[in-house]
């Protein structure tokens, strides 16, 4: 089975088939099923605010949290730059220092992979796939994963998800700045709450 179709199945199990409930929680948990990595996380970013606001695996949400703490990161790296990173242990403690040695202070991961997320060719976030091997897990290349999964991920998250096997609507401008929003404020509702994704939606639709 392909990659994508792979994923595809994992959000199906995920969701019931309920495409439009899917949250950033359970678009990470089918990355990091698929890609078969311990964890796996999400980050918003909108001007110079930057947001975990998914995350699937124990240790992710201190992993992404680090990252927007310190300013420095391999998603952070990935989303500026607008390529996919594997990055090493090594890498991780070269490239950025204070975030590498927090890293592996307080989780058990030492290896990462980084994706840009983008929609109409604008970067909006940044998904990483964490690893406890001191080098990155590639079952497939990085280019594959990007046009496989990534590129899916980064519509759904702002426009939904269509059918299987459907192509992803472009949308039109109003309806990807709503939903972007939305996981913009949801992020910063979890932060300054400390709430749980669930709990937080709840405080939004109320």
């Amino acid at each position: 089975m392909e990659l994508r179709s792979r994923f595809v199945a994992e959000l199906r199990t995920l969701s019931g088939g309920r495409y439009h409930d899917l949250s950033p929680d359970r678009v990470s948990d089918a990355v990091r099923r698929v890609l078969g990595l311990p964890g796996a996380g999400i980050v918003m970013l909108h001007r110079l605010v930057r947001l975990p606001v998914g995350s699937s695996g124990e240790h992710v949400p201190l992993a992404e949290q680090l990252q927007v703490t310190l300013g420095e990161g391999p998603c952070l790296s990935s989303a500026a730059h607008g390529r996919a990173m594997a990055s090493s242990r090594d890498a991780l403690v070269l490239g950025w220092p204070v975030y590498g040695r927090a890293l592996i202070a307080h989780t058990p991961f030492r290896s990462t992979l980084s994706f840009p997320l983008a929609r109409s060719g604008v970067v909006f976030g940044a998904l990483g796939g964490y690893s406890t091997d001191p080098e990155p897990p590639l079952e497939w290349p990085l280019e594959v994963i990007e046009s496989e999964v990534m590129e899916l991920v980064g519509g759904l998250l702002l426009a939904g998800l269509p059918e299987p096997g459907d192509a992803l609507g472009s949308g039109d401008g109003r309806v990807l700045q709503e939903r972007h929003a939305v996981y913009v404020a949801l992020g910063m509702v979890m932060q300054a709450g400390d709430l749980e994704e669930l709990d937080a939606l709840a405080v939004l639709r109320a």
